[in-house]
């Protein structure tokens, strides 16, 4: 059983979107680190490694540390007059340090959840089947964040529940990244990160150097102006090589132009056994009950065994670790006089933790269907609706990705795959951001019987990262 997953956010280029503000002016980019100088009452500049002085403008609080080290991305400001007489004054488009708080691991896990749960009631207002993956789209808008100033950044982050301070967001998702492809792990987890981006079109070494040590993505030059399509074609083929071909054709044809400059991509796969395996002989066809009040007949699997499990007024609550027992699939199951939109209703972040709080490993007979999902959609319109609608506008402020600010987000698309059956889960995703210029006797088990619409997670329990999540409203 496999999943896949892969998260694409492209960018394109657009005259209109030129703006006065960052017009002009060469952009400054490179390594450097922050001095204090007592000179006329004492303040901070910043040496490049070049030897250039910079005075900058807007620096933070946060970065006014005597020998921090910082990549920075900047512009002249060369109408402003200042009293220190030192340095080339600069405004700040992008800074970034060599830090990491203890507790940003489980600020950026919280953050990442609250998205997930947020984006699952969007997309749950259409019917059917659903499966996605949280974790590979917000990798890839966190990608195209570090490209982001002003309040398309802004507005970025508060969409996405990016709570943290930029310099330590991309280390926290660095170290999660990290962890989550632990080579230990029984079961196959893999993530991969890439940017294809127009030749020679004079990218931020910082922003480069970023997303390729925090994220691992590279930079593979393609030629979108005279030949979008070999570009589509070397990106679907990197993605389906990444998913075992489960996400072969992530972009149509047409996604990408001649005004496409940058395109994100995150793809992840996971193929994991159960920790308790269902017997194929057991499994029977069964009823299973949909939400319009019809039955149809599925492939239900049985098994009895301890597992985690919770119990509530409105659902049951089980857990089916997979080999290793460092990942599995939580179900939330409602009760049958509650349904699945009252379920939904109630999926808020302090439910869900309090839901998997409660869980205790007892006997349980699980009767679970068989079932393959497959789901693909443009977030643009619900990402718009959730509030992020700069980056997709003409008022765009990615200036930190190439020291202009002429780029938009053109499209994100996601496309993810589960497959669940007796030996356990396949499972895959992708996606892409379009960026344009533009012991006692046993107890008798309790029985959880999954024969109408519920709720699933495939979650990381370790770090608590939700990497696949979806419904199952017919199980055919």
């Amino acid at each position: 059983m496999w999943v896949t997953l892969i998260t694409l956010v492209v960018l394109t280029v657009g005259a209109a979107v030129v703006s006065a503000a960052h017009a002009g002016d060469a952009v400054i980019s490179g390594w450097g680190t922050v001095r204090y100088l007592e000179i006329a009452g004492g303040f901070y500049g910043i040496v490049a490694d070049d030897g250039a002085a910079y005075l900058p403008l807007n620096l933070d609080e946060v970065f006014k540390v005597d020998g921090l080290r910082v990549a920075f991305t900047a512009e002249p400001s060369p109408d402003t007059f200042t009293i220190y007489m030192w340095g080339t004054p600069v405004e700040l488009l992008a800074i970034h340090q060599e830090a990491d708080a203890p507790d940003d691991h489980a600020e950026l896990v919280r953050g990442n959840t609250g998205f997930a749960l947020a984006l699952y009631q969007q997309l749950s207002s259409e019917d059917g089947n659903l499966v996605f993956s949280p974790f590979s789209i917000s990798a890839a808008l966190a990608m195209t964040y570090a490209g982001a100033f002003g309040e398309t950044a802004m507005e970025m982050a508060e969409v996405l529940r990016f709570t943290l301070p930029e310099m330590r967001l991309h280390s926290a998702f660095q170290a999660l990244l990290e962890r989550l492809q632990d080579e230990q792990r029984d079961a196959e987890l893999a993530l991969a990160n890439a940017l294809w981006g127009q030749q020679g079109y004079g990218f931020c070494e910082v922003f480069l150097e970023l997303l390729g040590s925090r994220y691992g993505a590279g930079l593979r030059e393609v030629d979108y102006t005279t030949d979008p399509e070999a570009a589509r074609k070397a990106i679907n083929a990197w993605v389906a090589e990444i998913t075992r071909d489960r996400i072969a054709e992530l972009l149509s044809p047409n996604v990408l132009d001649e005004l496409t400059r940058l395109v994100l991509v995150n793809a992840i796969y996971f193929q994991g056994g159960w920790a308790l395996p269902f017997e194929p002989a057991r499994t029977t066809t069964a009823d299973f009950y949909l939400q319009e009040d019809r039955v149809i007949e599925v492939s239900m699997m049985a098994r009895e065994g301890s597992f985690p499990y919770a119990e509530f007024d409105a659902l049951q609550v089980l857990e089916m670790p997979y080999e290793g027992e460092d990942l599995s699939m939580v179900v939330l199951l409602p009760r049958r006089d509650i349904g699945l939109p009252k379920l939904e209703a109630e999926l808020t972040m302090e439910n869900l933790t309090r839901w998997i709080g409660a869980l205790d490993t007892q006997p349980v007979a699980v009767r679970f269907p068989k079932f393959t999902v497959r789901s693909g959609f443009s977030l643009v319109e619900t990402l718009n609706a959730m509030g992020m609608s700069l980056a997709f506008s003409h008022q765009a402020d990615f200036s930190a990705m190439a020291g202009r600010s002429d780029l938009a987000i053109d499209d994100v698309i996601h496309q993810a795959f589960v497959e669940v059956d007796e030996q356990g889960t396949e499972a895959a995703a992708a996606t892409a951001v379009v960026v344009a210029e533009r012991s006692a006797l046993a107890p008798l088990p309790v029985e959880f019987r999954a024969d109408r619409p519920f709720v699933y997670l495939l979650r990381d329990r370790a770090t608590g990262s939700i990497l696949f999540m979806g419904r199952v409203t017919d199980p055919w």
